[in-house]
């Protein structure tokens, strides 16, 4: 089984900080503490993780 784990780490003090919100209303509302994004190289490889599940 293939998996990708993402570097990048936002979490709800950085979207906080854009939207005007405090961390604790989007995990209230969302169930999320952090998210993970991948940068643009990566994601054009994004593809790779599922490489060995089906065998190529």
């Amino acid at each position: 089984m293939g998996a990708c784990l993402p570097e990048t780490v936002v979490t709800n003090g950085d979207l906080a900080e854009k939207l005007g919100v405090s961390p604790e209303w989007i995990e209230q509302r969302t169930g999320i503490r952090e998210r993970r994004h991948v940068s643009g190289a990566a994601r054009q490889g994004a593809a790779w993780p599922s490489r060995p599940a089906v065998g190529r």
